[in-house]
């Protein structure tokens, strides 16, 4: 469970956003970010993966919403992790702002915008595949973003994948995302 969710949440007296706007302030005012501690979380868990000897070959990443965005950061930021499976989890900042969307609380990292905003990060991961599945009509990450961020990924590196309809995932794109792993992960 990421911090806030699920076991990782009941600690804490709020619950839902207010407990995720609590952690990413604290988190802000600690000089960290949310999105930082969850991203270690998951590298955390990749190390630990590799611990076990049947597993062989390198450890993929895949998520769906806030898990999409942290796929985003891990494969920006894993060298050893070389590919994922993002799904309803690309925008920018500037294009959620165009549509009126408050995010959730990790995904407003400090100075990101200066420094590119979210196609700035897509622009760090080469050398590695990565499937994105977006929808038409996500309320939470408007397309035009989305656009802006596979536009920003090295030539041959992004698989994408646009899909009609709204945010939730569907069992097709669940199916899409586990084939395309086995078929891509070494």
């Amino acid at each position: 469970d990421l911090m806030g969710f699920e076991d990782r949440g009941t600690a804490y007296a709020r619950t839902g956003r207010e407990l995720e706007l609590f952690l990413a302030l604290n988190a802000v005012a600690n000089g960290g970010s949310l999105h930082g501690q969850h991203v270690s979380d998951v590298l955390a868990v990749a190390d630990y993966l590799r611990t076990f000897e049947e597993i062989s070959g390198n450890v993929a990443v895949a998520g769906h919403s806030l898990g999409g965005q942290l796929a985003l950061l891990v494969l920006a930021l894993a060298p050893d992790i070389t590919a994922g499976a993002i799904s309803g989890g690309l925008t920018t900042l500037a294009a959620c702002r165009r549509a009126d969307v408050l995010h959730n609380a990790g995904w407003y990292l400090p100075g990101l915008e200066a420094a590119g905003d979210y196609p700035a990060i897509a622009r760090m991961i080469a050398g590695k595949r990565v499937l994105s599945v977006s929808a038409s009509h996500d309320e939470h990450f408007p397309a035009d973003g989305a656009h802006e961020v596979l536009d920003a990924f090295a030539p041959g590196t992004v698989d994408s994948r646009w899909r009609t309809g709204t945010h939730p995932m569907d069992a097709d794109t669940l199916n899409l995302v586990a084939i395309w792993l086995a078929d891509n992960h070494d």
